[in-house]
């Protein structure tokens, strides 16, 4: 999507430098997104930080802020990213 604040990450190096800044393990979804299984998002939304897992189908699956937690930004990135999805 061209959704200011939603950012697609496109490569390895990115979910490992994801995992790393947001404390959680997105990186070893890296083999399931490379298979095209997943999609793989990083969210801003008034200033917290969020990934976003969304489905070979366009379901999302998962969105956390940091260390794993439900915050803004997270409930941000699963609506606009579910609407994507559709």
């Amino acid at each position: 999507p061209k959704t200011p604040g939603v950012l697609f990450l496109a490569t390895v190096g990115q979910l490992v430098e994801e995992g790393e800044a947001m404390k959680n393990c997105i990186a070893t979804y890296a083999d399931r997104a490379v298979k095209g299984n997943c999609y793989l998002f990083h969210v801003d939304h008034n200033g917290e930080p969020a990934c976003v897992e969304v489905d070979w189908n366009g379901q999302v699956i998962q969105a956390s802020g940091p260390n794993n937690t439900r915050n803004g930004a997270a409930d941000w990135g699963r609506k606009v990213l579910g609407q994507w999805g559709k």
